[in-house]
């Protein structure tokens, strides 16, 4: 894997906001959501991922049986019913960050493996410090969007943002590696029963065997 340190939590991207734009209020939970987006959805960085394997997930109450994936979720690689059978696998149709399965069963809950952004102990996004600086300005651009939007920041202040993050979000992807088989054995695994939650997705503990 690679070398890159991790910074301690999201919260450093909060403090740098905070220190840029001090009249600016930004929600914490925002920055964790588009940390997460970013990572997952632009960066796509082998070096920050791990492997996460039995994570229990709750159903929708709707027909047919669906279920939202974590937020640091980078590929869905396996659904099933049962932590004891190899059988127990679904097949599925993804609609977003919403997995559609193939097949109804009276469990409430389904398992997935998946390739996915690491995270701490507390379930919150690790950001490596090569991605610092285009998480940051991920989270500038999302928090000044309303205000663009709504006519509060003009267009040439709104182009200079824009510009700002898209630089900075092709040079940081232009300094990543391709991936490897080699990688994918040799991530780290993350089992479900070491989280509680994800961001703010509750991880199910419960078991149906």
């Amino acid at each position: 894997m690679g070398k890159s340190i991790l910074t301690s939590s999201y919260n450093e991207i909060g403090v740098e906001f905070s220190r840029l734009f001090k009249e600016e209020h930004i929600d914490p939970e925002d920055i964790m959501s588009w940390s997460f987006q970013v990572m997952t959805d632009y960066l796509c960085d082998v070096d920050s991922m791990a492997k996460y394997e039995e994570i229990g997930i709750e159903l929708l109450p709707n027909r047919p049986p669906s279920f939202v994936l974590p937020p640091n979720v980078f590929q869905l690689k396996d659904v099933y019913e049962s932590l004891s059978s190899s059988a127990s696998h679904v097949k599925f149709n993804m609609q977003g960050k919403k997995v559609i399965l193939h097949k109804s069963f009276p469990n409430d809950i389904v398992y997935i493996n998946y390739i996915g952004i690491r995270v701490d102990e507390d379930g919150y996004p690790l950001i490596n410090d090569t991605h610092f600086q285009a998480c940051l300005w991920f989270c500038i651009h999302n928090h000044f969007m309303a205000d663009f939007i709504s006519g509060k920041m003009d267009g040439q202040r709104w182009g200079w943002i824009v510009d700002k993050m898209s630089t900075i979000m092709q040079a940081t992807q232009s300094s990543f590696r391709s991936w490897t088989t080699e990688d994918y054995f040799r991530m780290e695994v993350v089992f479900g029963n070491m989280l509680t939650k994800i961001g703010q997705f509750t991880i199910s503990h419960k078991k149906f065997e």
